[in-house]
């Protein structure tokens, strides 16, 4: 029983990210200022809240943490430092933990969930699913090369959509 609830968890952290790396680059609303921006935030945090959801679950299906060491450690825990500090002592604790405030990024809350996507992802994703991962942000670049190419003769799909 237990072995197949991780199951589960390592299938939803898998196509969660799969999600993540197609979706984010796709997705706009016209609903806001901030075109693109706003929206790819938002899908980010939810999409980091299933995965860190599912990576806790797992952990504790496994009785415990095992967090695979990497290179990047140091700088990473010295730069979350910094960012802690710089929040704590900041003018603006707002815009320091939100980020500017139209896009949410830039914030300690988006340093966060950056910080967890890459530690789950290094500790759950293996070689083939990485390459799968590539292969989804592939053809999330091509689709969006075949959005954007009209652009450049002047004729803008979102305009298009948007607003005729």
């Amino acid at each position: 029983m237990l072995d197949r609830l991780t199951r589960v968890c390592d299938r939803i952290i898998e196509y969660s990210f799969y999600s993540l790396f197609l979706l984010v680059p796709l997705i706009f609303t016209p609903w806001n200022f901030e075109l693109f921006e706003f929206n790819k935030m938002f899908l980010t945090y939810f999409l980091t809240a299933i995965i860190a959801g599912a990576f806790v679950t797992r952990s504790i299906l496994d009785r415990g943490i095992k967090l695979v060491r990497t290179p990047l450690d140091i700088p990473i825990l010295l730069f979350l430092l910094a960012m802690v500090i710089s929040t704590i002592y900041s003018i603006d604790m707002h815009t320091s933990v939100w980020g500017y405030y139209s896009r949410f990024n830039g914030g300690l809350a988006s340093i966060l969930c950056y910080i967890a996507l890459f530690y789950v992802f290094v500790n759950t994703m293996d070689l083939r699913k990485t390459y799968k991962t590539i292969i989804v942000s592939l053809i999330a670049g091509f689709l969006v090369i075949l959005w954007g190419l009209p652009s450049h003769f002047g004729y803008d799909p979102s305009c298009l959509l948007f607003s005729g």
